[in-house]
């Protein structure tokens, strides 16, 4: 069974702290030979505004949090079934 990956970011490691970028991956969507662009998006999936909301959406995290200094913020990595 394949697993959609969620990658968001956050100003601080809170659960609770407002998402600001995100992006997901769904092998689902993979169409071989075709470009990356020319390919459907995950865009239609409900995007979180928490952390914690994406919990309740049924995604799980992989590790904590790790900071970004570069991005001024912390990334979250999660994943669910697809």
């Amino acid at each position: 069974m394949a697993q959609q990956v969620m990658i968001v970011s956050t100003t601080r490691p809170d659960l609770r702290d407002e998402i600001f970028g995100w992006t997901v991956e769904d092998p689902n969507l993979f169409v071989p030979g075709k470009p990356i662009g020319y390919t459907p998006h995950a865009r239609d999936l409900s995007r979180p505004g928490t952390v914690m909301e994406a919990l309740a959406f049924g995604w799980r995290l992989l590790a904590p949090p790790t900071e970004d200094k570069d991005l001024e913020g912390w990334t979250w990595w999660l994943v669910r079934d697809a």
